[in-house]
């Protein structure tokens, strides 16, 4: 970054002034349709002066509503080093290991694809992880489970929403070809990450599953109740996520709530350790981890920091 963009971004930091917008940041705001007021975002405060950002995500987005607001992408276009949650390898989080589109343009052929995913193979999706779902033991159960993960995705995909449209896709996007760095807060985390699912047939039933009920709608009945009622209900919860500053609830268990707490100390731990060092960083996490159990915003101002609301 040049020192006259470098004194661009904190004339406007200093003034408060987040209006204020590089011409890359504006542009990417326009070509994205960026809204205001999408997640939390705050500054990182140490003895009166930012030393850093901290924005809560959605991981999936539209692109009718995707999930970066306007302000966080002029804030992060002041900083060199941003951090997600963590990483299968350089510059591509685990959450993204299938994401592939980096354009509106390609998002769109993707939307169109799924639209033409077979009905019946996104119906059975649903009520194989409705199945998963009722039988797991908590929020991480579901999370490792790769069928879980694969019935999600081919639902909300067909729905219209997608990992490329989410936060930190999007970041990653903003950051592509500029002096940036992708760093993980997790560095260790694919050890609990998702596995591969080359070695589970996610087709086939749980075991012990009641058989499918014989009477089913056809295709078109299919079409209809995912269109009005799943995709509906996707789209609300969606948008209700990037506009609270809670997630949409969910069930947490106390093994869910230890790990959870656990996984925000590994956070802010390395957090800390970015802005002692000098990085200035933009740290992206999902929203759960600024809201249950002792959140990020909590272990950060216990080692000094104020966190400031700004959008």
């Amino acid at each position: 970054m040049t020192r006259k963009a470098n004194l661009f971004v904190l004339l406007c930091l200093s003034a408060g002034l987040l209006g204020c917008a590089t011409p890359d940041a504006q542009k990417f705001i326009d070509q994205y349709r960026l809204q205001p007021s999408v997640g939390p975002l705050y500054e990182i405060v140490g003895q009166e002066q930012v030393v850093g950002w901290l924005y809560g995500s959605v991981h999936y987005g539209s692109i009718e509503q995707p999930s970066m607001s306007r302000a966080a992408v002029r804030t992060m276009a002041g900083t060199r080093h941003i951090y997600f949650e963590h990483t299968d390898g350089p510059g591509s989080s685990w959450e993204m290991r299938d994401a592939v589109a980096q354009s509106p343009e390609e998002v769109a052929q993707a939307k169109k694809k799924a639209a033409r995913a077979s009905v019946k193979d996104v119906w059975h999706g649903i009520a194989a992880a409705t199945e998963l779902r009722k039988r797991s033991t908590g929020v991480l159960a579901l999370d490792r489970n790769p069928c879980y993960q694969q019935a999600f995705a081919l639902t909300w995909n067909y729905c219209g929403a997608f990992y490329e449209y989410g936060t930190e896709r999007l970041a990653f996007v903003f950051a592509a070809g500029k002096d940036m760095a992708i760093h993980a807060l997790e560095p260790d985390s694919r050890i609990t990450a998702p596995g591969p699912t080359a070695a589970v047939d996610c087709r086939a039933p749980p075991a012990g599953a009641p058989n499918a009920s014989p009477v089913e709608p056809d295709d078109e009945g299919m079409r209809q109740e995912l269109d009005r009622g799943v995709c509906r209900n996707i789209a609300a919860q969606l948008l209700a996520d990037q506009s609270k500053d809670r997630p949409t609830p969910v069930a947490l268990n106390e093994a869910d709530f230890r790990t959870l707490e656990e996984r925000n100390r590994t956070m802010a731990a390395r957090t800390v350790q970015a802005i002692r060092t000098g990085e200035t960083p933009f740290v992206i996490v999902g929203r759960a981890h600024l809201t249950y159990g002792k959140n990020l915003i909590q272990l950060l101002e216990e080692q000094g920091f104020a966190l400031r609301r700004i959008d």
